[in-house]
């Protein structure tokens, strides 16, 4: 039955969100095609989202202590970290949300993202990161914007 009231309350907000979408779309220009086309390996990512934990304010302590853990790693100073940090909104169109936060980190190469992501490094730092995940083990998502 709540699954019924979830896609009732979506199918009433997606002509709104269609129509929000076809307004803040802009068209792109054959000039910015082709420069997007050359920048096209600059758009690896790897990503982790963090599920809502059971105590946001010790999460917020450790997910701080856990960041500077990854910089000291990682040799990232502090202006020059090749991350950031997203937090989810507590509730999207009246649906509570499955995540807390989430992790980013770009790439220009498949070939450094591997390079990085399997590095014994970022090994000590995942099992820091499943460390400090309260509300259950983070996912881990690797993509190529295109």
């Amino acid at each position: 039955m709540i699954q019924v009231k979830i896609i009732m309350k979506l199918l009433k907000i997606l002509p709104l969100m269609i129509a929000l979408l076809a307004f803040s779309c802009k068209p792109i220009s054959s000039e910015q095609n082709s420069q997007e086309s050359k920048n096209q390996d600059k758009y690896y990512t790897f990503q982790v989202l963090y599920p809502l934990p059971t105590n946001s304010i010790q999460f917020e302590k450790d997910y701080l202590k856990h960041l500077n853990f990854l910089d000291s790693l990682m040799g990232y100073s502090h202006q020059d970290k090749p991350y950031y940090i997203t937090k989810m909104d507590k509730e999207v169109f009246g649906i509570p949300s499955t995540f807390y936060q989430m992790f980013t980190m770009t790439f220009e190469t498949r070939e450094k993202l591997e390079e990085t992501i399997n590095s014994k490094e970022m090994e000590e730092a995942g099992k820091d990161a499943m460390r400090i995940s309260s509300g259950g083990a983070p996912v881990v998502l690797i993509g190529k914007k295109e």
